[in-house]
C-alpha cells in the first residue's frame, strides 16, 4: 500500500485558498468510518442523512454501504460551509481548541469558555444524538440530523493537529510557508498535503472512495489501538503532541522561527494575523516546509485520517446502537 502513497514530495506551488482540514479530507474520513458501523448504527445514520437533499438522493439511489458512504461523505463538510451563512452564525469557534505548546489535558478548560471549542461540542452533541435531542444556538436550533453532520465533520478536524495547537499564530493560520501550493501553514495541513498523499505513483490524483479504501487497508491493523482512545479530550492532546513534533517540529528545531520557541498561550484572531501576530505572517522569506517536510510528514498526515475515521466508526456505534 505504501508504494501506492509513500510516493515522495513533489513540489507544486502555487498560492490558493484553503478550507478547515479541506472538504476531501473530511469526505475520505466518513468513507473510512462508513465501512466500520455496525448494522444498526447504518440504519440510524441513513435514516437521519435522509433529511439531507444531497444525502437523501444518493441514500434513495443506491443500496447498501456504498450508498451510506456517499451519503457521509456528502455531508462531511457541511459544517464548514454553514459558517459564513446565518445558519452556522457563531460556529467558527466550534472546530478548534487552541493550544499552546506547554498545555495539556488541564488547560482545555481555559481554552474552551462556555463550551465554545470542539471537545465541548462534540461532548454536547454525542449527548444529544443518543437522546435524539436538538441543540438551540443563537437564532438558531440544529436538529439531531445537523447536529450528526456536525459530529462527521468535528471528528475530523479534531484530528486536524493545527486545529488543537497553536504558536501564538493561530493554528498556523498566520505563519506564511511555501511549498504544497500553499502559502500558510493551517492551509497546508488543510488541503497540501491532503493533495499530496491523494497521488499515485504516476502523480495523478486519485478518488476519494479509492484513496479512503486504501488508508483503510493500511492501517486496518491500527484500528482496536485507535479506538482505545475516544475521549475528546485525549484525542485533542494527542493532535497537538502531533502538530508540535511533526507540523511545528522542523522549524522549532532549526530554530528558523523569529522570538523564543515555542510561545506561551496567546489568542490571535485568524482575520487578525497583520496586526496581531505580525513577525509569523510578515515573514521574508516564508518558512521553506519543501525542505523541513518529509515521508514520515506524510506518514503522519495518513495515520490521522485513518484514525478520525475509525474513531468516528466507534462513537456512532457507541451511541446509535
Amino acid at each position: 500500500m505504501r508504494k501506492v502513497w509513500k510516493v515522495g514530495l513533489v513540489l507544486l506551488m502555487s498560492a490558493r485558498g484553503s478550507l478547515p482540514w479541506g472538504a476531501e479530507a473530511h469526505r475520505v474520513i466518513a468513507r473510512i468510518a462508513a465501512e466500520h458501523l455496525a448494522p444498526q448504527a447504518q440504519a440510524r445514520v441513513a435514516a437521519l442523512l435522509s433529511t439531507d437533499a444531497q444525502a437523501g438522493a444518493l441514500l434513495a439511489a443506491g443500496s447498501g454501504g456504498d450508498a451510506l458512504a456517499a451519503a457521509m461523505a456528502e455531508v462531511a463538510p457541511w459544517a464548514d460551509t454553514i459558517k459564513s451563512k446565518k445558519q452556522g452564525a457563531g460556529t467558527d469557534d466550534w472546530h478548534f481548541v487552541d493550544l499552546a505548546a506547554a498545555d495539556g489535558a488541564a488547560e482545555i478548560s481555559q481554552r474552551c469558555a462556555n463550551n465554545n471549542c470542539i471537545t465541548a461540542q462534540l461532548r454536547i452533541m454525542t449527548a444529544n444524538l443518543k437522546a435524539g435531542g436538538s441543540l438551540p444556538h443563537g437564532s438558531n436550533t440544529y436538529s439531531t440530523s445537523e447536529q450528526l453532520k456536525f459530529i462527521i465533520h468535528f471528528m475530523g478536524d479534531l484530528h486536524q493537529p493545527l486545529h488543537c495547537a497553536t504558536n501564538a499564530d493561530a493554528g498556523g493560520n498566520c505563519l506564511a510557508t511555501h511549498g504544497f501550493r500553499e502559502h500558510e501553514l493551517h492551509a497546508t495541513w488543510d488541503t497540501g498535503l491532503i493533495e499530496q498523499i491523494m497521488k499515485n505513483s504516476q502523480g495523478h490524483q486519485i478518488s476519494e472512495s479509492t484513496f479512503a479504501s486504501s488508508l483503510d487497508t493500511e492501517f486496518a491493523s491500527q484500528f482496536a489501538g485507535s479506538a482505545n482512545i475516544m475521549d475528546f479530550d485525549q484525542m485533542a492532546v494527542e493532535s497537538h503532541d502531533i502538530a508540535f513534533q511533526v507540523a511545528y517540529g522542523p522549524m522549532l528545531a532549526h530554530g528558523i522561527l523569529p522570538g523564543v520557541e515555542p510561545r506561551g498561550f496567546l489568542h490571535v484572531d485568524v482575520s487578525r494575523c497583520e496586526s496581531e501576530a505580525p513577525d509569523f505572517y510578515n515573514m521574508s522569506p516564508p518558512v521553506d516546509l519543501t525542505v523541513l517536510y518529509n515521508a514520515a510528514t506524510l506518514d503522519a498526515v495518513r495515520g490521522q485520517l485513518a484514525k478520525a475515521g475509525y474513531r468516528l466508526a466507534v462513537l456512532l456505534n457507541n451511541v446509535l446502537q
